[in-house]
């Protein structure tokens, strides 16, 4: 089945220790399923995968295939800097059963596309699992080019791409290219979610619908039954929680929303910190608050 709809990027919520905090994930997992997202991207960037020892991202997924239990796929992300170091991982994820696999780009270190290429063919000819292109070259350095996706697109065990690139004339012509094929382009870039499906991508992506899933599953309707004014007031709806982004380091802000609605205590790893200024954790809650999703937390923790 061709992957499609909002897939959010689960982010890990973990203990003082930076272990897996096993009820958090839980209740993370079953607030973003009821909130009816059409799948899950493990161990992706929200997930923070570069940071977390490998049998912590291997009991992540285990924890959240469990408790999916088959409702929504679940992806399992494979970040590595090799092309060895990626089918090993991929092996071992793939073991646990998943639905998909997503492999990233190598990072660090430039590479030409005929090596990106090389890397994607190796590493999805090496598993039975498909896989999913993802290519995010903010933090990998490495940007796939559109002719580069077009040629691993009839790959046989590659089955899309979740493109975090934010270059709106290559999705347009990257959709107009596998038109009528099962290759599936998922867009990974919150505030472009409406104009995006607008323009035919299957699907988004997004690390801010870890907050608001059921605004952007409301979104993804509204684009599919052609109700457009909705889909535009929904999206100036995620452009204003994408702020909670914008309040301290990296993951601060939305660790500090996961607090407030009682999902979890900690997803941020050292060296980076918590949110600590009053004024953007005040930003934060009245933001919460605005978009309702307060309400919709206590309403989910008493079911």
């Amino acid at each position: 089945m061709k992957l499609k709809g909002i897939i959010v990027p689960i982010g890990t919520p973990l203990d003082s220790d930076e272990r897996i905090d096993e009820k958090g994930l839980r209740r993370l997992t079953r607030y973003l399923v009821d909130g009816g997202v059409h799948g899950l991207l493990v161990n992706g960037t929200m997930g923070g995968f570069a940071h977390l020892e490998k049998s912590e991202l291997v009991r992540a997924l285990e924890i959240i295939l469990e408790e999916v239990q088959g409702k929504v796929p679940v992806i399992a992300n494979v970040g590595e800097t090799g092309t060895k170091r990626a089918i090993q991982t991929a092996r071992e994820f793939e073991a646990l059963r998943p639905d998909y696999l997503s492999i990233l780009s190598p990072f660090y270190f430039l590479m030409t596309q005929q090596e990106l290429k090389d890397f994607f063919q190796e590493v999805s000819a090496a598993v039975r699992t498909p896989c999913l292109i993802y290519n995010n070259p903010i933090t990998t350095k490495n940007n796939l080019e559109l002719g580069t996706i077009i040629e691993l697109s009839s790959m046989p065990n590659i089955v899309g791409i979740k493109d975090s690139d934010q270059d709106f004339e290559k999705w347009v012509r990257l959709v107009d290219s596998v038109r009528g094929t099962e290759f599936a382009v998922l867009v990974g870039t919150d505030t472009l979610a409406a104009a995006a499906l607008i323009m035919g991508c299957d699907g988004v992506i997004g690390g801010l619908h870890n907050v608001c899933p059921q605004i952007a599953v409301r979104l993804y309707d509204a684009v599919c039954t052609g109700d457009l004014e909705t889909a535009r007031s929904l999206q100036q709806k995620l452009n204003d929680l994408f702020s909670i982004f914008e309040c301290g380091s990296l993951w601060g802000g939305f660790e500090f929303a996961l607090q407030r609605m009682g999902i979890c205590k900690k997803i941020t790893v050292r060296p980076f910190g918590a949110l600590v200024d009053p004024e953007f954790r005040k930003r934060i809650s009245a933001t919460l608050v605005k978009h309702g999703l307060l309400n919709e937390a206590v309403a989910f923790r008493e079911r």
